[in-house]
């Protein structure tokens, strides 16, 4: 198996995708607290990734 030619890109995406997480849950405020607050989960679903995908880059 051939070795990713830029691992540090997905992390980029990470980041992109965290900060699109916190917007939506930004703007489902507007519209219901707990729509907000049910984004939590999500929020931390995604942290966990990007923890992991972390890991894997510095390994490699």
């Amino acid at each position: 198996m051939e070795k990713a030619k830029k691992p540090w890109l997905t992390y980029v995406g990470f980041i992109a995708l965290r900060a699109l997480v916190l917007w939506m849950a930004e703007l489902f405020s507007q519209v219901d607290r707990w729509a907000r607050l049910l984004q939590i989960p999500y929020l931390l679903w995604v942290a966990f990734a990007g923890y992991l995908n972390f890991g894997v880059w510095r390994l490699n």
